[in-house]
């Protein structure tokens, strides 16, 4: 989701709201973005035991 900034919450089904990340200002920084959020919801998952 899109916040009224320049950022995306992400967020997972038990957490809706993990952390805001920056949206990507150019295609260099896209992989990297899409890997931050991956891991982002891959740990919320590993804390929350689902």
């Amino acid at each position: 989701m899109f916040d009224t900034s320049s950022c995306m919450e992400v967020g997972t089904i038990n957490t809706p709201r993990v952390f805001d990340v920056l949206v990507p200002n150019n295609d260099r920084y896209d992989r990297w973005t899409l890997n931050l959020i991956e891991h982002l919801c891959k740990t919320d998952d590993l804390i929350n035991g689902t």
